[in-house]
């Protein structure tokens, strides 16, 4: 990863207040409390991450793998955060698979140590809604799940009221 362990930790530990979930439905639920599935080989960062976005209301799902991954995806989440730069399997490849695992288009982002212009046309070009370099502000990837889950939650009510899905 590369950055220093003070670099990683600052900032993070912030939570926002967390709307609550009872006696809502399933579809409720899900809405209130979106679905994220991050995906990186370095645990301390998938922990901190994870931790920081459950302190802000998401569930969240963890890989370390591709294949990891892969397997989570089946759970059909709403986001999904993955780093390029893995083992066995890089994050170009979990994201080109992720759609035949989800059978829909599964919003991705790549969260990456690979910051170079020519990265992130790569990356967005594949299809990310977002690339993210590494290192980062906690504010500035939790505003960016915010802005794209918000428009993802957009399009579907869109495509459910305008009869393009059932």
């Amino acid at each position: 990863m590369g950055e220093e362990a003070g670099d990683l930790d600052a900032g993070w530990e912030r939570p926002l207040a967390q709307p609550k979930a009872d006696g809502l439905s399933t579809d409720e639920c899900r809405s209130l409390h979106p679905h994220i599935l991050i995906v990186d080989d370095d645990v301390r960062y998938v922990e901190l991450l994870a931790l920081t976005l459950r302190r802000n209301g998401y569930r969240v799902s963890t890989a370390l793998s591709g294949e990891e991954a892969l397997a989570a995806a089946v759970d059909r989440p709403d986001l999904v955060l993955v780093d390029i730069v893995m083992a066995e399997m890089d994050g170009f490849e979990v994201a080109h698979r992720l759609h035949h695992v989800t059978g829909e288009a599964t919003p991705f982002v790549f969260v990456t140590a690979k910051g170079q212009p020519h990265h992130r046309l790569i990356g967005l070009g594949m299809g990310a809604v977002e690339y993210i370099a590494k290192p980062f502000r906690p504010d500035e990837l939790l505003e960016a799940v915010h802005k794209i889950l918000r428009s993802e939650r957009s399009w579907q009510e869109y495509r459910t009221t305008s009869g393009l899905v059932s």
